[in-house]
């Protein structure tokens, strides 16, 4: 059971960072600067990267959290 929730993090995960980047920062036109042959653009992608997947975390963290709260 805890491999399955392991998984199922993992997949949400990713999909809010990648629904952060594509609804949130893109419109604000600070999405993903690869296009720059720069180590800078490289390393502001990389960057704009984990703050996706820290927010995203962040948000299946708290969906877990309420979800267990509120079986119990």
């Amino acid at each position: 059971m805890r491999i399955v929730e392991i998984i199922i993090k993992i997949v949400l995960t990713v999909g809010f960072a990648y629904l952060i980047n594509e609804f949130i920062l893109a419109p604000l036109g600070n999405s993903l600067p690869f296009d720059y042959p720069t180590a800078a653009g490289f390393i502001s992608g990389m960057v704009i990267i984990a703050l996706d997947f820290l927010f995203g975390y962040i948000l299946v963290e708290l969906l877990f959290k309420f979800i267990k709260n509120t079986k119990s």
